[in-house]
């Protein structure tokens, strides 16, 4: 057997091993996980902090929820969040610094020889950063004792609706003190109108950069839409156009159209690209099981406690109407 041969086994045996290393580690560590959400589960019902739960405390005092729970708590938000199904959202293990633009440049013709000239660009540095939000969920222990009472679905849901209409209301209309900055607060006013009408929906949607238009969705408010579904073509035709399958939005002017209690009075509807606002989260979100807190009116506490921000990086991404006297 030649040289060339015996480093070519050698090779493939140092990849075959390397192979086997990594599906034993695989293994491993779908155990531990397993591990952890029953003991998890155990906690929640029981308050019983084993070692293998030790390692997800947090610094609240809570236990990091285990991966199928946290992927089950993240879909309930984004059904109950509106800016969440839009939004470009990731985690982070840190505040970022991001520099945002506030105009980008414009392209030119330029003479064989000649100078170029450069449009000047428009910078500004947003920061995601890490902002608490909490909600205390309060079961019976009657129902907690219950075996066919589904705890950890409970929560879920619970803290879906509580904590996604939260998220929902500081995505849109937040100061960014101790809470996301809204996209409202960065968004630039696209027309000023004195009422709703079909022109004013189609002068908002061209004053929206094309770049931003195909991807351009409608954000409004409950009276907007009210408003607006009574609007009628020439014809008779409603301008508004009704989904036909369960679960997608219904189109105006072509464009999916989303609905929000959080959107003020005064600047009722934007139109924009949101996959331009951003929301970080940090970290995994937790739980701490408050027994002694509620005991003497037979109840147990659930604190919820996660880590948040979200910021509009391209204000020329999204246009607002805004309704004048």
């Amino acid at each position: 057997m030649n040289t060339e041969t015996n480093i070519s086994l050698k090779e493939k045996m140092n990849a075959f091993e390397k192979e086997i290393r990594g599906e034993a580690l695989q293994r491993e560590m779908m155990r531990k996980a397993k591990r952890y959400a029953e003991d998890y589960s155990e906690y929640l019902k029981t308050a019983e902090v084993t070692d293998v739960l030790k390692v997800g405390k947090d610094t609240d005092g809570g236990y990091l929820v285990p991966d199928e729970m946290e992927a089950g708590i993240v879909e309930a938000l984004t059904e109950n969040n509106v800016i969440r199904k839009l939004a470009n959202v990731f985690t982070t293990t840190e505040r970022l610094k991001i520099p945002g633009i506030a105009q980008g440049p414009n392209g030119v013709w330029v003479e064989e020889g000649g100078e170029i000239s450069f449009s000047d660009m428009e910078f500004f540095q947003a920061t995601i950063d890490a902002h608490k939000n909490s909600c205390i969920i309060r079961v019976t222990e009657e129902l907690i004792e219950d075996a066919g009472f589904d705890i950890e679905n409970y929560l879920i849901r619970t803290v879906g609706a509580a904590v996604g209409e939260l998220e929902e209301n500081a995505f849109v209309m937040g100061n960014g003190e101790h809470r996301p900055r809204g996209f409202m607060m960065d968004a630039e006013v696209g027309i000023e109108v004195p009422e709703l009408t079909s022109d004013s929906l189609v002068d908002l949607e061209y004053s929206l950069n094309k770049n931003y238009r195909n991807k351009a969705v409608w954000i409004m408010s409950d009276s907007a839409e009210e408003e607006l579904r009574k609007i009628k073509y020439l014809n008779g035709r409603p301008m508004w156009e009704p989904s036909l399958t369960e679960g997608t939005p219904d189109l105006l002017l072509g464009h999916k159209v989303y609905v929000t209690k959080a959107m003020p009075a005064d600047s009722p509807i934007a139109f924009g690209d949101f996959s331009y606002y951003w929301i970080g989260e940090r970290g995994k979100r937790s739980f701490k099981r408050m027994g002694e807190l509620y005991s003497e009116h037979g109840l147990v506490g659930y604190r919820f406690t996660h880590r948040v921000d979200g910021k509009l990086i391209i204000p020329e991404a999204v246009k607002t109407l805004k309704i004048v006297a």
